[in-house]
């Protein structure tokens, strides 16, 4: 993808079935799947045939949220900053098979 244009194209590629993922590396975008899907199991795949190019697999990206909190020792005061303490932000509408659930460590401390 190139930052200056937004455009892409792919190097060559054999004639099969490909999935499409858009992914803006240090960016508040949400990564999506060609065709608007936010989950690899829904993802729409896209067919190439010998001798043939494929146009026209745009994706229009979404700015994300955000969750933020403190974690605090048992005393409900004092806020763990060591170790790292890992939080687990889970999505999970409906487990595929063969598909893991989406999962963002969030490290205490680091906002």
């Amino acid at each position: 993808m190139d930052p200056q244009k937004w455009t892409y194209k792919t190097g060559i590629l054999y004639p099969g079935t490909y999935y499409l993922l858009a992914k803006v590396w240090d960016s508040n975008y949400m990564d999506e799947w060609w065709d608007g899907k936010t989950v690899s199991g829904y993802a729409d795949p896209v067919t190439i045939f010998a001798g043939e190019y494929v146009t026209g697999k745009d994706f229009s990206l979404d700015i994300g949220n955000s969750i933020s909190g403190t974690v605090y020792a048992e005393d409900g005061v004092t806020p763990i900053t060591s170790p790292p303490v890992s939080i687990l932000a889970v999505i999970s509408v409906m487990r595929l098979p063969g598909h893991a659930v989406m999962q963002a460590p969030i490290i205490a401390g680091n906002r």
